[in-house]
């Protein structure tokens, strides 16, 4: 394996947790000597930057129909790749098994169901229910490949003891309404004092998200770097995004909710594993509901020892690794 081809895209609203879980196995691919490039349909600023700081050859494409957009895919395959990695739900089987007919090995990553029969790896690092599982050794499922930034890895310094530091991020999407209304719960627990710092989204205006509180708290533009963060955080309140196994890996755990489909598993198994307590839909959950589970939280500082250390288990950071082992272990068969 020489070289790879990573197609993902993100915008303003979604899409930002699969290009940082992509880069995650791409910085691995790059310290093996493996050249990488990536292919995207990106209207952030943020993403587009963050990519030209990793120094990853990258195209940045108009957005087209699907057919013409593959069109692209193949012709730079046709420059020598081995692989093909898709973190991408707009592409079918027929177009899975054009890339299969110019023998180019095909990873795919997938938080939901069916899956490709022509892809050579599948990946699906959120937790599954035991009827996804499969002996196959196409099928990477579960949080041991969960994908983490390196320079995530080494941002983590230091053993959480408090409760003090609350991070509040619902992701790169666009949720004023529900950010105030989980500041407003925050807001309405009165016997702790808080720091707290709430990551806004990318095309979030600040005031239409803060509200008037006793805590000290602190509203920051979305950031796609935020390790130190992320090691300043004890406790969070998260949607159930690509950051939850950012937040396993650091030990951070609290509260978590959906504010996107294929969030819904993630946070009921989370919830199930006792790592993460889900309240379901954020739009659904009152703040009377938030407030309570927080401050059952706050209250239980041996439960929330048990839950953080629950969540170092659960992502231990070597997932690129085993993807990459998988990859090089994985020979390019015909499937007709």
């Amino acid at each position: 394996m020489k070289k790879v081809l990573i197609r993902v895209d993100a915008n303003s609203k979604m899409g930002v947790g699969h290009v940082m879980r992509s880069v995650a196995l791409a910085q691995y691919l790059t310290r093996q000597n493996i050249e990488v490039r990536f292919l995207t349909v990106t209207e952030s600023a943020a993403v587009c930057g963050y990519l030209k700081k990793q120094k990853f050859e990258t195209s940045f494409l108009e957005i087209k129909n699907n057919d013409e957009d593959f069109k692209n895919i193949l012709n730079e395959l046709n420059q020598g790749f081995d692989w093909l990695i898709l973190d991408h739900y707009s592409f079918d089987e027929n177009h899975h098994k054009k890339v299969r007919d110019q023998k180019v090995q095909l990873l795919i990553i997938s938080d939901v169901p069916p899956y490709s029969q022509y892809a050579d790896l599948i990946l699906n690092h959120a937790l599954q229910d035991e009827k996804f599982h499969s002996p196959d050794q196409r099928y990477l499922f579960g949080t041991k490949y969960a994908l983490i930034r390196q320079e995530l890895i080494e941002a983590v310094k230091r053993e959480r003891k408090g409760n003090q530091n609350l991070l509040v991020t619902l992701g790169g999407g666009s949720f004023p309404e529900l950010l105030q209304k989980i500041l407003r719960a925050v807001t309405s627990i009165t016997n702790f004092k808080l720091n707290v710092k709430v990551l806004c989204g990318f095309s979030v205006d600040q005031k239409l998200v803060q509200i008037k509180t006793h805590h000290k708290i602190e509203y920051l533009s979305q950031s796609l770097e935020v390790g130190e963060l992320l090691d300043w955080a004890d406790l969070c309140i998260s949607a159930a995004g690509g950051t939850s196994w950012e937040l396993c890996f650091f030990g951070v755990t609290g509260i978590m909710g959906v504010v996107a489909d294929n969030q819904v598993d993630i946070a009921r198994n989370l919830d199930q594993q006792g790592i993460f307590k889900s309240v379901g839909l954020y739009q659904n959950a009152s703040e009377t509901v938030l407030a309570a589970e927080l401050k059952k939280l706050l209250l239980n500082e041996p439960l929330i020892r048990q839950m953080r250390s629950k969540a170092r288990k659960l992502v231990d950071g070597k997932g690129p690794e085993r993807i990459f082992q998988a990859m090089q272990k994985t020979k390019l068969q015909t499937i007709k």
